[in-house]
């Protein structure tokens, strides 16, 4: 066993931050000549055929996006693994890096690396929240820092296999959300491809037999021409942040594992926090989360302000959080905890469990019903987000697929009554 112990924190040791750094430097080379065959595959295909490069630029974003978000998938699912055999050893009150040592052996690849890297961290000494934020960073922030909050309170035990659970939960619904983005995607390439074959090889014909019997082209028409140049505007304009943000998100998926710090986010936290439709998840969730580590520490018996203080946590999405912050400083001063829940403007339902009142157990269990509350409304509208999608999509393309054949038949019918008048007369 000692033997064993040697071998593995040598494998979790000095040699992994230099492979990280080798692999990372790798994929940068990798992504940079991708990006120099995206350009040339554009331009090349802009030259001849302006009328198609939106669908190549479209595709290329589109296989980022795909990659970027397999990827962060598959180490999604590594990282609740690793967690998974972490919320046993909790449950199960064993020592925890021996059981992860344990594990890691009925374990290969990336899941055993991250056992081992875990158990050496925490055999070194460092808080489990601390630990798991260097070993699992793909995990959500909110969860890391429920993780540490739970810590902080001596809730682990019931908390980990909650976490566990939604994660499970989440990335059912993530599987269900990007199957209805491929079919939207697939679409919209359809579309695409079906706008480019006509421009090339059907209005050039009708533009031809106009401009010999003299006639303008119906508006419809005109308007299907221009559709490229318009699309191509709007992707310049949007190419630049679009395939900044892509690049990120796929390279920290690709390589990254730890958590990336907030601080550059606040402008879209606020942009998602005030959006029609995905502002009420993120309301939603959010205020599930901060709702849940106020309940689990005041059951731990933490004071009241200390536990509002555990809820400013730095996954929350950045409104909820200064609201947050603004009624700790109401109660610290000695406001009651109802009117500065409300003149913080919190989410309603947590405005109605503070001024509930009662002891801490009470509060606890109020905020517990808030917690689970919102989280089952989030699901509902994930649920009904993804029911509705595909409908509004079909829509969607249906309207835009009559505008093509109104601009396809209604050429003809321009030229018909041209040609009839002309015989008349």
């Amino acid at each position: 066993m000692i033997d064993y112990q040697s071998q593995i924190r040598g494998e979790a040791g000095t040699s992994s931050p230099a492979r990280r750094f080798f692999a990372a430097v790798a994929m940068g080379i990798a992504w940079f000549f991708a990006g120099l065959v995206i350009i040339a595959v554009v331009t090349f295909v802009w030259i001849p055929s302006p009328s198609v490069s939106p669908l190549t630029s479209a595709l290329a974003f589109l296989v980022m996006v795909g990659l970027a978000s397999n990827f962060a998938t598959a180490r999604r699912k590594i990282a609740a693994s690793v967690l998974g055999h972490l919320g046993t050893a909790i449950s199960l009150q064993l020592p925890i890096p021996r059981y992860l040592y344990a594990a890691a052996a009925g374990e290969s690849g990336s899941v055993r690396r991250r056992l081992l890297r875990l158990a050496a961290l925490l055999e070194r000494g460092d808080p489990i929240g601390v630990a798991i934020a260097h070993t699992l960073g793909e995990l959500p922030r909110s969860m890391l820092d429920r993780i540490r909050a739970a810590e902080e309170s001596a809730t682990l035990r019931q908390t980990i296999p909650e976490l566990i659970q939604r994660e499970r939960r989440s990335a059912m619904a993530a599987s269900d959300l990007r199957h209805s983005l491929a079919y939207v995607a697939v679409m919209f390439l359809m579309m695409q491809l079906m706008v480019g074959m006509i421009l090339i090889f059907v209005v050039p014909k009708y533009a031809a037999i106009f401009r010999d019997f003299a006639i303008q082209l119906p508006w419809t028409t005109v308007a299907l021409v221009n559709a490229p140049v318009i699309a191509t505007s709007v992707l310049c304009v949007l190419l630049v942040p679009v395939l900044m943000f892509t690049l990120s998100r796929t390279t920290r998926a690709l390589f990254i594992s730890r958590p990336v710090p907030g601080d550059g986010v606040r402008i879209l936290d606020a942009l998602l926090w005030h959006m029609p439709v995905v502002g009420a998840i993120v309301r939603t969730n959010a205020a599930a989360d901060a709702s849940a580590v106020i309940a689990e520490s005041l059951a731990a018996g933490r004071p009241l302000p200390d536990a509002i203080a555990g809820a400013r946590m730095s996954g929350l999405n950045r409104v909820l959080s200064r609201r947050i912050e603004s009624m700790h400083a109401r109660v610290t001063s000695g406001e009651p905890i109802g009117p500065a829940a409300c003149a913080s403007r919190l989410p309603r339902l947590m405005v109605a469990a503070f001024a509930m009142g009662g002891g801490a157990s009470d509060l606890a269990g109020a905020m517990g019903f808030a917690s689970r509350a919102y989280a089952s409304s989030t699901q509902r509208m994930l649920t009904t987000l993804r029911a509705v999608m595909p409908v509004m999509v079909t829509l969607l393309f249906g309207a835009a697929v009559a505008f093509i054949a109104l601009a396809l038949f209604q050429p003809l019918l321009a030229l018909i009554n041209s040609l009839s008048v002309q015989v008349i007369k």
